[in-house]
């Protein structure tokens, strides 16, 4: 069973309708699976300052990665590859690994941006949280910033 989902996982889209179908449905996927992780750590930790320190670490990680992905994939990505694989079919691989690779590049750059601002970002952000909470925000968001790099970093391998 297992080998069977790792294949179809493996073998590649058919045309672009039947990638956009995958990508809308793996997004549908990842949206029920939040919503589990989220039930799964207010059962276990209660509404508290823990979970609203995670919550608060998680959001700017997830705001760079989905901004970014969201501005790469439909301004660059698809009318690229739209254009591309009209002309030629083999240079489109080409021109999805360089997209990748410069967006991992930006990405990099911003999340160590991110990385620099965020003691004098995290207290403008979140107004209600105590030093201790702040502070461990600020740890659990750096830590978090690595999040979208090994993200795009596994998603460039497949």
């Amino acid at each position: 069973m297992v080998s069977k989902f790792w294949v179809f996982l493996g073998r590649e889209a058919g045309g672009l309708h039947q990638a956009a179908f995958l990508l809308g449905f793996f997004a549908f996927l990842s949206q029920l699976l939040a919503l589990v992780r989220d039930k799964l750590l207010a059962h276990y930790f209660g509404a508290g300052a823990e979970l609203d320190v995670y919550y608060a670490s998680f959001r700017v990680p997830d705001f760079l990665f989905v901004t970014l992905g969201s501005l790469v994939s439909l301004s660059v990505l698809i009318p690229f590859i739209i254009k591309e694989s009209e002309k030629s079919g083999g240079n489109v691989r080409k021109l999805v690994d360089s997209v990748f690779t410069v967006f991992l590049t930006v990405l990099v750059a911003v999340c160590a941006l991110a990385y620099v601002l965020l003691p004098e970002l995290l207290p403008r952000l979140f107004l209600g949280f105590s030093a201790e909470q702040t502070r461990d925000a600020l740890t659990l968001t750096r830590i978090l910033l690595l999040s979208p790099i090994s993200l795009d970093k596994l998603l460039n391998e497949i």
